[in-house]
């Protein structure tokens, strides 16, 4: 006999109505519920580019994901928050794989998810979507 406890997790994406507090670029067209005709053009791979949303009170984050451009190498990470001042790391990719879907799975409680690309081998950092997937309670 098999019994099940609980009910299964739901998970929406808190960054579709998130408030974006600071940008390089116009990530608002990276957060649009996977239209993927539009993206974030953060702009030349020479320099760090960095997002923060505001999820406007405290939640339960379990995992995010990043679709770039294309297939290539990007460096990144992605850090949390409680307050908006002290981050503490939630994810990081060095660039070393060849991909264009970046997923990262890891249980968090914030308020503000910050992402810093930090490098690629294009010429210019296209962002096609950024989630941040939390459960609905």
């Amino acid at each position: 006999d098999v019994t099940v406890n609980g009910y299964p997790v739901k998970y929406e994406n808190l960054a579709a109505s998130a408030t974006i507090v600071n940008n390089t670029g116009s990530m608002s067209s990276a957060i649009d519920k996977s239209n993927y005709t539009t993206s974030w053009n953060a702009g030349s791979n020479t320099e760090a580019h960095t997002l923060i949303l505001d999820l406007r009170e405290v939640k339960d984050i379990y995992q995010t994901a990043i679709m770039f451009s294309k297939t290539t190498k990007y460096s990144y990470t992605i850090e949390v928050s409680v307050d908006g001042n002290t981050y503490v790391p939630y994810a990081t990719e060095d660039g070393l794989v060849d991909k264009y879907v970046f997923v990262n799975q890891a249980y968090a409680t914030a308020r503000f998810v910050k992402l810093t690309v930090t490098g690629s081998t294009e010429n210019t950092i296209l962002v096609k979507d950024f989630k941040v997937m939390g459960s609905i309670k």
